[in-house]
């Protein structure tokens, strides 16, 4: 299915690569506004949410019913997910996280502090929320599965970081400088290399207003065979909460990645 898509792309921009870039971050943003409203929707809709033509909101929504990506309603004149298509991606979530024991690590974390506990993953030049238990605090740090965050300067992204050598650091660091996007560092090179080095003297990564204004968050790196992708386990809260709590909730979030790390190995 996803060769046919791209198979789908390719044929309507033989000549431009800014029309195959449009189509493919159509295609996303028309999964992206199903996934934000969850009902039927028709095409004039999609195609204000796009804010494309209808024309091309039409002809790419036609072949996503030819994928059996997309259902069509005549009667309404209305498009939704398919079971087919849900089943595609249904896998995801529990591949990510496989082992019993990172899931116990978030639920024991969870009830130690109250405080939002995440778990995330490197996906390029950021970081990707993966699991998210919400704090039960009246004022807590709001995420979400799917969350990106950049790379540079957040305690996941730094917790990440620690677990590379300094020269693929580097590397990173002045590729994203190149693109000037919204993931381009804020921060120095040496800054985030102090940052780096930080968290691999302590144990954890911290970071304070760097996500949100008012938010912290304390991060560790889980052993790399924890998950099918690298994993970071993040606790998130209000700055002064965070700050009060900083040197335990490190210890305990650096103790815990220590103890999967020794499972892991005692399991072989």
């Amino acid at each position: 299915i996803y060769q046919a898509i791209y198979l789908y792309i390719w044929n309507i921009a033989m000549t431009s690569a800014s029309t195959v870039s449009q189509s493919v971050l159509r295609l996303v943003r028309i999964l992206e506004v199903f996934e934000q409203q969850r009902r039927p929707l028709s095409a004039s809709a999609i195609a204000a949410a796009l804010q494309a033509p209808r024309s091309s909101a039409s002809a790419l929504l036609r072949v996503l019913v030819d994928l059996s990506v997309l259902s069509l309603d005549r009667r309404a004149g209305t498009y939704f997910p398919t079971a087919h298509f849900a089943r595609l991606g249904s896998w995801l979530s529990d591949a990510v996280v496989q082992d019993p024991a990172v899931l116990a690590a978030v639920k024991q974390v969870h009830e130690a502090t109250s405080e939002t506990v995440t778990l995330s993953t490197p996906t390029d030049l950021c970081v990707e929320l993966v699991l998210v238990r919400r704090g039960v605090h009246a004022i807590a740090f709001n995420a979400e599965p799917g969350q990106r965050i950049s790379l540079w300067g957040s305690a996941v992204g730094t917790a990440y970081l620690s677990t590379l050598p300094d020269a693929s650091i580097r590397a990173l660091y002045q590729r994203s400088a190149r693109h000037k996007d919204v993931w381009s560092p804020q921060l120095g090179f040496e800054d985030i290399r102090s940052l780096v080095h930080a968290c691999r003297d302590q144990g954890y990564a911290t970071a304070y207003g760097t996500v949100a204004a008012d938010a912290a968050a304390i991060s560790v790196p889980l052993p790399a065979n924890a998950g099918v992708r690298p994993l970071s386990l993040s606790v998130a809260g209000p700055i002064a909460r965070i700050r009060e709590r900083e040197a335990v909730v490190g210890k305990l979030l650096a103790t815990l990645a220590r103890w999967l790390a020794a499972s892991r190995d005692d399991r072989g």
